[in-house]
């Protein structure tokens, strides 16, 4: 009777542990770092075309530190032609350039086509340019993988909400020289998504202010500079050029207390020789 409670145990387990690997296996993510799923997005309504098979007219290459062949036939994804695109340094970039730019306002992805070669493993860090204010300080990483395309599709709000683009660049990721990729079929695309919702003013506390609650001068020791040099001070009309801060070192001596003078008028004052047994307490 034990041996078989021992024998069904076991078989449960491992019933169990299979099922776990199963589900794990089959909903396991696509682990794509900050890229983004193209299903996820409805078929596009407009296109702006930027390459297919060619770059479109007006789009030039501003490349650097970049081997690039904009007709190469090794793979492509539709058509003719792909770009390929061989890094030759860290930091380097396959960037196209317009001369008229590109309304973000009527778009709403950047689309393209990516194939990673024999080798895969390039990351590509993808940041757009904006007319008379140069790149962006946003980008998308992109990992790229081996023999095969993946459509990449990255909201153009995730690449800093452009007015007017007008260029973009597919940058290695700091790895340094890398294999030959290939760039495809790129494109700005508007998918008609509706407009993001104005959120609900939510009303705060109430707030009231009593004129004639109790009132207080505010204390002229707070007023004043260390060392605002005379130039500041009476363009600033400072009324205490204070001395202090790291520079202030007790020593024994009387004290001279800063000189507080009526506004408009400067005179700095001297050092301040404090005791060291009777130096004054800060207020609380």
């Amino acid at each position: 009777m034990h041996r078989k409670l021992f024998y069904f145990s076991i078989l449960s387990t491992c019933v169990v542990a299979f099922g776990i690997l199963l589900i794990a296996f089959i909903y396991q993510p696509s682990v794509t770092g900050q890229s983004f799923n193209a299903n996820a997005f409805p078929p596009a309504t407009k296109e702006f075309k930027v390459y297919t098979d060619q770059l479109a007219d007006g789009w030039v290459d501003g490349s650097w530190n970049t081997a690039i062949v904009y007709t190469d036939t090794a793979q492509v994804h539709t058509g003719t032609a792909a770009i390929a695109v061989t890094y030759q340094a860290q930091w380097a970039s396959i960037y196209v350039i317009s001369n008229q730019s590109v309304p973000a306002d009527e778009y709403d992805l950047l689309r393209f086509w990516v194939h990673g070669g024999s080798s895969g493993g390039q990351s590509l860090k993808v940041v757009l340019s904006e007319a008379g204010v140069g790149f962006s300080t946003e980008a998308v990483i992109i990992p790229v993988e081996a023999n095969q395309w993946q459509q990449v599709d990255i909201p153009l709000s995730k690449l800093g909400n452009m007015l007017n683009i007008e260029g973009i660049a597919w940058q290695e990721n700091g790895q340094g020289a890398q294999p030959t990729m290939y760039i495809d079929d790129v494109s700005f695309v508007d998918l008609e998504l509706p407009p993001t919702a104005t959120p609900v003013p939510v009303s705060g506390p109430s707030l009231s202010v009593d004129v004639d609650a109790e009132r207080h001068l505010i204390s002229e020791d707070i007023y004043g500079i260390n060392f605002s040099g005379e130039t500041l001070a009476e363009t600033i009309a400072l009324p205490v050029d204070r001395w202090g801060g790291n520079a202030a070192r007790a020593t024994t001596g009387s004290s001279t207390p800063p000189t507080v003078l009526p506004t408009g008028t400067l005179k700095t004052s001297p050092m301040p020789t404090l005791s060291p047994t009777s130096c004054p307490k800060a207020p609380r």
